[in-house]
């Protein structure tokens, strides 16, 4: 399950968008492939399993969206299994709960994801402590989940908010 952003600055209408985390395994030369998301996207996806997550998110720095690999498992797994273990104990059962339960007072995962601390992800706020900050492979410095009240890198004078939040 991907989540996709779109923030906007206030001032000059600059947009960036950012997403994640999306399913990758690698194929039988090594690169990176899309897995899919509900359901593998091919057979050779299923038969190889899920090697990691990957996101596309922000440096400030270079003013670039980057696709990286935020978490790869030592062997491949189920595509369940592959979301359980990112997944910090702790959060599990939270995590089964707000997808699959829906409780009483469920009002969407928007809802559920606002309570979240900004950038939460990248501080591995709900993810297992063998997820690590993924720096900028070109210039070294920070990847950014949300952009929102960041001032803007292009005009200067604006703020970035949040334009559009969705799910795949």
């Amino acid at each position: 399950m991907a989540i996709h952003n779109k923030f906007e600055c206030s001032c000059c209408g600059y947009t960036v968008r950012t997403s994640g985390l999306w399913e990758f395994y690698r194929d039988a030369s090594g690169q990176r492939q899309y897995y899919g998301h509900p359901i593998a996207k091919s057979w050779e996806a299923r038969q190889r399993g899920v090697n990691g997550f990957s996101e596309n998110l922000y440096c400030y720095k270079c003013d670039e969206v980057r696709d990286v690999i935020v978490y790869e498992f030592e062997k491949p797994m189920d595509d369940l299994k592959a979301w359980c273990e990112i997944v910090k104990p702790d959060y599990r059962k939270s995590f089964v709960l707000w997808f699959a339960a829906r409780p009483a007072g469920f009002k969407g995962i928007v809802q559920w994801l606002g309570t979240m601390p900004t950038n939460s992800f990248r501080a591995g706020y709900y993810w297992n402590s063998k997820h690590r900050e993924t720096p900028c492979p070109v210039c070294g410095g920070g990847l950014l989940w949300s952009l929102k009240e960041l001032k803007c890198p292009r005009c200067k004078e604006g703020v970035f908010d949040m334009v559009h939040f969705g799910m795949s």
